[in-house]
């Protein structure tokens, strides 16, 4: 045995040997509670946040859970310095032709009528990008004051196509925006206008025509992804019928046997009215009025988009004067509707962020005009039809494909108006 002063030598000698053995050990359970405390204030911050900075960039707050009253300045602070490329999707969350689905504030008054009512509602406003009842109904009454015809039939193809998407199976929420009948119902306008024949059997026509539209709908969108098919559909099914019945066929043999005098002087009270009537010519309506009250339908929407429209419809007004159009064209509308449908698309599907989203609204509407021009002349001496919106889709799909080529075109990443755009890409 050790002598017993030997004993606490002994002792002082073998402590630093566990002491060595002992401490990675203890080191490591250290740096597995750190990490596990860095976690947890991480997922508590995200959380709160809604942000995937890391916890040590919150305000001390945050970290102790009173989030609410910095949520707004963190987000605000750390916004000005996201990266471009991540404040935008390059393509729409569900590729249609429209992705106006989040349904309007303003639609308090028809939250009590029937649901396909509204869905039929919805599918005339979406021919504007409109998701809402209301400003269905303020384009029908817009097509009554110019035609009562055309807007039953019109109707009439909105609800044949509706109720075929539901027969078809197709999604709910689809059905429930309306973007299963804005097709039928310029199938149902086109068809008042341009077949020659009773109303009973324009009628026949539409709701057959209307069904097909909603079938090639169903498949178009994928086919076209990620750019939205726009009113192809429309055009395949019409375009279709023109071409047997040739509508432009006995139009022409008077117009050679009695010429009409043409020029390109107009005055200012015909320069307003077509203006509102290149408006009104979307939905195949010549009258200024019924213009005014689809702007109105627009404007309970989003009151930038009504603009938007308008400008293009300007564009093309003025662009047809400058390339020496019939006056009684301009003074129609001709000019103007698919200009018009170009700008509202630039600003239905982009975030409206200065001079470039301007410049691509007004250089795609002329652009289009310029496209009208030519596929006028092709689709006439082809079928002796008219080009209905073929110069809108066309145009519209090139602007939508310059999206993220310049700092200032960027996609909304859910398309809905220019003022929804721009609150949601602020708030990135």
């Amino acid at each position: 045995s050790w002598p017993r002063p030997w004993r606490h030598v002994r002792l002082r000698a073998a402590a630093p040997a566990v002491w060595v053995r002992h401490f990675p050990v203890k080191m490591q359970h250290a740096c597995l509670r750190g990490a596990r405390f860095l976690r947890n204030q991480s997922a508590v911050s995200q959380r709160h946040i809604g942000s995937p900075s890391p916890w040590w960039r919150r305000h001390p707050l945050v970290l102790c859970g009173n989030c609410v009253p910095e949520r707004h300045s963190h987000v605000n602070q750390t916004r000005n310095f996201t990266p471009l490329s991540q404040r935008t999707a390059c393509s729409p969350v569900r590729p249609t032709r429209s992705l106006s689905s989040e349904a309007s504030d303003n639609d308090a008054a028809f939250l009590t009528i029937p649901p396909f009512a509204s869905e039929v509602l919805r599918g005339m406003g979406q021919v504007l990008f409109c998701n809402s009842p209301l400003s269905g109904a303020l384009i029908m009454g817009g097509l009554c004051v110019g035609d009562p015809c055309l807007a039953g039939l019109a109707l009439v193809g909105s609800a044949s196509a509706t109720a075929t998407a539901h027969a078809a199976g197709v999604d709910k929420g689809v059905i429930r925006d309306g973007l299963m009948g804005y097709n039928g119902a310029l199938v149902g306008c086109a068809f008042s206008v341009f077949l020659p024949y009773t109303i009973e059997l324009q009628a026949l026509a539409t709701v057959t025509g209307s069904a097909a539209s909603a079938v090639l709908a169903q498949k178009l969108g994928g086919w076209t992804a990620p750019v939205p098919q726009w009113t192809l559909a429309f055009n395949i099914i019409a375009l279709a019928a023109f071409a047997l019945v040739q509508p432009f066929g006995e139009a022409q043999a008077e117009d050679v046997q009695q010429p009409e005098e043409s020029g390109t002087e107009i005055s200012v009270a015909d320069w307003c009215g077509g203006l509102f009537s290149g408006v009104s010519q979307i939905f195949v309506v010549s009258n200024p009025l019924s213009g005014l009250l689809i702007l109105g339908g627009i404007a309970s929407i989003s009151p930038l988009a009504a603009v938007a429209t308008l400008v293009g419809s300007l564009v093309g007004l003025v662009s047809g004067a400058v390339v020496g159009a019939d006056a009684n064209d301009l003074k129609a509308g001709i000019w103007g509707y698919n200009p018009a449908l170009t700008a509202l698309a630039v600003s239905i599907f982009f975030v409206p962020l200065g001079w470039p989203f301007m410049a691509l609204a007004c250089g795609g509407a002329a652009i289009t005009t310029l496209i009208f021009i030519g596929m006028k002349v092709a689709v006439a001496s082809a079928i002796q039809a008219p080009c209905l919106t073929l110069p809108f889709c066309a145009a519209a799909s090139a602007c939508f494909l310059m999206g993220g080529r310049h700092a200032g075109l960027v996609h909304a990443r859910v398309p809905h108006s220019p003022e929804a755009n721009l609150r949601a890409y602020r708030a990135l």
